[in-house]
């Protein structure tokens, strides 16, 4: 992995902010590798996901994925996403890219800066998904990025950012669009990104809708009402959903009874959570982990 293009404080020969990294799992060995591709998680970094070998299994938001080679996935800024292997005997690999969009196009007098103005307030966003032989060309510019994140000479860094502006014209000329909400504003991302930073520390806690609330500095009906708009639904369904999704991931990284699993995501009774799970999975844990067990032991 290299970080030559990321921009750091200690890295004076650093120049981009964009970091390309090759993600791997071999599952042909006999050895039971980790199920979690990458955590479910969100921000404000631009990403883009290319499959070049097997299978991974991406979901973003609420949609769900199966990628193969040549298929790539946009992760717009603030999406929740997440990913996980798939158990299939081979080898599995997928190339990552992130890149700051506030830095690469924060040209005040440009076009491309009142468009990364909506990108980041989430007044518009990039098609999702593109299938083998749709996204093409954008394959082709992410080839070409991949072999040039390594290079350390001037005309590497010229190559780079050419590919990279490439990439974004490919996906500025048809593949851009305004969400629904085009009335969202800057409030309205903080508050997403606070909701979702305070999920992502406290989920396990015993935490009530005051107080998130009170981290916010709202009031509660204030807060309910905000919720529900970005959100689409009560906070408290919202985090019974979440600590649900947790404990999917939490299992394939370490199987462990389901009483214990259920408390390490916020449970404290499992009736609730065994009744929580079949309502958001469709299967009670036991048949659900169950059958992952054995597709996993079986496959790998």
């Amino acid at each position: 992995m290299s970080f030559y293009f990321t921009e750091r404080a200690e890295s004076p020969l650093a120049t981009m902010q964009m970091n390309c990294v090759h993600y791997f799992c071999d599952a042909t060995a006999g050895a039971l590798p980790k199920k979690i591709a990458f955590r479910h998680h969100n921000h404000e970094t631009f990403e883009i996901l290319a499959m070049v070998r097997g299978q991974v299994r991406i979901t973003v938001e609420n949609r769900e994925y199966i990628m193969t080679p040549g298929d790539v996935i946009v992760a717009n800024p603030f999406r929740m996403h997440f990913g996980e292997w798939i158990a299939n005997g081979m080898e599995n690999e997928y190339i990552c890219i992130t890149v700051s969009l506030s830095r690469w196009m924060s040209f005040r007098q440009s076009e491309l800066f009142s468009e990364v103005k909506r990108l980041l307030a989430e007044q518009a966003c990039f098609d999702e998904w593109y299938s083998h032989g749709e996204g093409e060309e954008l394959w082709r510019y992410i080839h070409r990025i991949d072999r040039q994140f390594g290079g350390k000479e001037a005309a590497s860094e010229c190559r780079l950012a050419s590919e990279i502006y490439g990439l974004f014209a490919t996906l500025f000329d048809g593949h851009y669009h305004a969400v629904e909400n085009e009335q969202a504003d800057k409030r309205d991302v903080e508050f997403m990104k606070k909701v979702s930073r305070y999920l992502m520390a406290n989920y396990a806690e015993d935490i009530s809708t005051a107080d998130i609330a009170g981290e916010l500095f709202m009031t509660v009906q204030c807060f309910c009402y905000t919720f529900k708009k970005h959100f689409g639904m009560s906070f408290l369904n919202y985090l019974c959903q979440y600590r649900v999704t947790r404990a999917t991931e939490l299992y394939r990284e370490r199987e462990m009874p389901l009483s214990e699993l259920a408390e390490q995501v916020g449970f404290s009774d499992y009736g609730y959570f065994s009744r929580s799970f079949k309502k958001y999975i469709g299967e009670s844990p036991a048949v659900y982990f169950g059958k992952w067990s054995r597709e996993s032991k079986g496959n790998f």
